[in-house]
Formats: C-alpha cells, structure tokens, sequence
C-alpha cells in the first residue's frame, strides 16, 4: 500500500535529503537510512526516519551499532497542525583495546516522546 501521491513526492524528497545527511554525519560507509510517510484517517498522516550505522575494527573500536528510529504523526486542522515525534536511539560499543578499557562492552536505548 503506497501513501498518497502528495506523500509520496514528500517520502521521495525526505529520503533524498536523509541520504544526504547520513552520508555527511556518519560519515558516508555502512550506513542506512529510509523514510515512510504514510496517510492516517484523513485529517493527517504519518512518517517513520530510520538511520543504521555499523562501524568495525575503528580506532579502538572492534564493533559499533547505531540505530535510531523517529515516527511523527501528524494531524492537521484548518490552518494548524499539532505533531507527535516518538524517538529511539540503540547504541552498542564493543572496545578492542582491553588494556585501557578492559572487556568494555556498552549497550543502551533511549526513547522520548514529545507533543
């Protein structure tokens, strides 16, 4: 099920400029990004962002993960709108250089929500 066409040129926009912005933060290799908008009942729509980066054997760093997740749901009435942004962030860190660090092994997830 495709979004509406005005949603859909919008999705194809965010992904150009999503793709865009990973390549420039992350730093351009082994990472992923899309974007989903989607219609809702009728008086707005949704939108999923979603970023992966994986990084190995960097610096002091054997193995990382980032992942993080944004939807935004919007709902439009009249001239106004009010959004919905729920967020999560998964990071994971494995260090290679155990004299410095130990067996380091670091993982956490942070999720907000705001109206």
């Amino acid at each position: 099920m495709y979004p509406s066409e005005g949603l859909l040129a919008m999705e194809q926009k965010v992904n150009d400029s999503l793709y865009t912005y990973c390549k420039q933060y992350f730093m351009g290799e082994n990472v992923i990004s899309s974007s989903y908008f989607f219609d809702t009942d009728g008086t707005g729509f949704g939108a999923a962002y979603l970023i992966n980066k994986v990084i190995e054997n960097e610096g002091k760093v054997k193995k990382g993960q980032w992942d993080s997740n944004h939807v935004v749901s919007v709902m439009i009435d009249g001239k106004n709108a009010t959004y919905k942004v729920v967020s999560a962030v998964i990071l994971q860190l494995l260090s290679n250089d155990p004299d410095n660090y130990g067996q380091l092994e670091m993982a956490g997830t942070l999720t907000t929500s705001v109206r």
